[in-house]
């Protein structure tokens, strides 16, 4: 089966900073690339997949390829880079993506209705994080 999955998603889901470097350099379209299928869901991106594992590094220059849009940008259930750091408690990813984009992040729903606060209702730490921006 066909994931979708280019060389960008792979290098930001293993936090491979250099690599994720030169293929922006490359071709910088491809901060917008969607799976077909996968682990993650369809629609993921190389942003939700650095979120997704924790990749603070590889989040900030994917942000800065990318900008606010990414902070937005929905897999095909719904759920930005921030629903995926919270259901994993990436806490160091929760508070990046928080001070870029504040609490309107908080609010945005996926498509059965829950927000990334209401993702976190049973990860103390992670609300922890969160309530400065509620």
């Amino acid at each position: 089966m066909q994931t979708g999955s280019n060389a960008l998603h792979l290098a930001a889901f293993d936090g491979r900073l250099a690599a994720v470097k030169q293929l922006l350099e490359w071709d910088p379209k491809l901060v917008d690339a969607r799976t077909k299928s996968g682990w993650w869901g369809p629609g993921a991106t190389p942003f939700i997949y650095a979120a997704v594992n924790g990749h603070v590094e590889v989040l900030k220059v994917l942000y800065a390829k990318g900008g606010e849009d990414l902070l937005t940008q929905t897999d095909k259930f719904g759920r930005t880079a921030l629903h995926k750091a919270v259901s994993y408690s990436r806490s160091a990813v929760v508070s990046l993506l928080l001070e870029w984009g504040g609490s309107a992040l908080l609010d945005i729903k996926d498509k059965i209705g829950k927000t990334p606060w209401d993702e976190a209702a049973s990860k103390p730490e992670i609300r922890e994080i969160m309530v400065k921006y509620k």
